[in-house]
């Protein structure tokens, strides 16, 4: 099969104090997709979905330079890691040795990395292509030591573009000694064309659990049946049905109703007015649903203004939090080990 006509236009998108360059990677299909990355924090900046008006519509949000992305609190379309998500206290312990990482969330607990994590550091960047996508291929090698890590961690993630209209993003790591893995990106998706808050959206997630969590938002480690509850997305509906009694919306773990590590449906959202869909195929064990609740106000692209319910987030990850929860699978990484994982968000127009 001959190889994929996706295009790649490389392009300056400013330069760190430093004195580094930060590049824009563009891909583009026949169908008019376009997707742009850039090298810092391994960011998706842009997903351009065509309209009807021979124009497009960014289904997701982003700044419109790099100052943004330095700062970029809600870490809009980063790759996050070494770990999303909490970690109680910042403390684990892998083999009878105490780690203690940083501690940038409300409450004394680990957040998405910690204060610089893989969002804020300049990976390496290369081009990649076969039969029915192309993409860059962003590689960074964490130390020892950093955000209070274990072990040298090499990182890789694909983000791709296919001629079928698809966002593959593909996760890749491998350790000198024991530490703990859970990567992913934290990508903002709005299908409205005319940038209404994501209420409307209709969602449906292929799960029947989710793990409550406490006042910090970790998990208590329960896996509690979403049947009854407002937690119950295995019907579509409104992702502001229950907003009456979830007044910030969603920051919640769904547990996908699949074999572990097998590559299946975990979403689905449709927006009503454009008639555009997004489906999520991951291999990871579940997903974070955040619906944008506790987004403070912030200056996007084109003079928008994003605040809370702007946007949502389906963040496939491991486990929150599961080096203290043993009956959650592991996110221990073993230098004998490779961490795997694929996302892929299809776009589909419906009409």
């Amino acid at each position: 099969m001959d190889k994929t006509n996706i295009n790649i236009q490389l392009s300056s998108f400013g330069q760190l104090s430093d004195g580094r360059d930060v590049t824009k990677y563009t891909l583009s299909n026949a169908n008019n997709f376009r997707i742009s990355l850039i090298d810092f924090g391994a960011t998706i900046t842009s997903v351009l979905w065509p309209n009807k008006k021979n124009g497009h519509d960014d289904v997701t949000l982003g700044f419109a330079d790099l100052e943004g992305y330095i700062e970029n609190p809600p870490s809009f379309g980063s790759t996050i890691g070494r770990v999303i998500n909490r970690i109680h206290k910042g403390k684990f312990t892998i083999d009878d040795e105490d780690y203690q990482l940083v501690c940038n969330a409300e409450g004394g607990h680990h957040i998405h990395g910690g204060m610089k994590g893989f969002s804020k550091v300049l990976w390496d960047a290369t081009l990649h292509r076969e039969d029915d996508k192309a993409g860059v291929v962003f590689t960074y090698l964490s130390p020892h030591g950093e955000e209070g890590y274990p072990g040298n961690l090499l990182a890789k993630v694909g983000y791709y573009l296919t001629d079928y209209n698809a966002l593959i993003m593909e996760f890749y790591a491998t350790t000198d000694r024991p530490t703990i893995v859970n990567l992913s990106n934290h990508a903002y998706w709005n299908l409205s064309p005319k940038d209404k808050d994501v209420s409307q959206h209709q969602l449906q997630i292929q799960a029947d659990y989710y793990l409550p969590s406490n006042q910090d938002n970790l998990p208590t480690g329960e896996i509690l049946s979403v049947k009854d509850s407002v937690m119950d997305f295995t019907q579509s509906h409104d992702v502001g049905k229950h907003y009456v009694k979830l007044p910030k919306g969603y920051d919640n773990y769904y547990v996908l109703d699949k074999s572990r590590d097998k590559f299946a449906l975990g979403a689905k959202v449709m927006e009503p007015v454009s008639q555009r869909c997004m489906e999520v195929w991951t291999t990871y064990p579940g997903l974070q649903l955040y619906t944008s609740g506790n987004l403070q106000p912030i200056q996007g692209r084109d003079g928008a203004t994003h605040g809370p319910g702007s946007a949502l987030c389906l963040e496939t990850q491991h486990f929150p939090d599961a080096i203290h929860h043993a009956h959650f699978p592991t996110i221990l990484l073993k230098p004998s080990q490779r961490y795997h994982h694929i996302t892929e968000h299809r776009f589909i127009d419906l009409t």
